[in-house]
């Protein structure tokens, strides 16, 4: 399966669970039902952290999405117009704090895991 999405939207939790709905809508039937679980929730938990802890939910700013998918790997890069979280957070280390937990789980369910200023790029092999 070859599969290209790029897309840059406002910061609202209802725009981002649209679009993640219509991604979901058009790779069905070409992901088996794991890889298409953790897709689901990588997505809502990188999307939701940049609109909320990135933008502070404010909708001029813009979350921007780019996903790849080949027969090997899931790509996504998620950026947003906050400040940015610098390099991997104190709290991915220390997995029992009040914040961040999200991204412990795209990083449990990543192959590759990286932050860089504002932008979280995650790689997932298929099986």
């Amino acid at each position: 399966m070859e599969f290209e999405f790029r897309e840059k939207f406002i910061s609202n939790i209802n725009v981002a669970q649209s679009v993640i709905k219509d991604i979901l809508e058009r790779i069905n039937g070409n992901l088996d039902e794991d890889n298409l679980f953790d897709l689901r929730l990588i997505l809502n938990e990188l999307i939701c952290n940049s609109i909320i802890h990135g933008n502070l939910n404010i909708e001029d700013k813009l979350v921007s999405l780019v996903l790849l998918i080949d027969s090997e790997t899931i790509e996504i890069s998620v950026s947003d117009e906050g400040e940015g979280i610098g390099s991997v957070p104190d709290y991915i280390k220390n997995e029992m704090k009040n914040h961040g937990r999200g991204l412990v789980i795209v990083k449990g369910l990543s192959d590759d895991f990286n932050i860089i200023g504002h932008t979280v790029k995650v790689m997932k092999k298929l099986a």
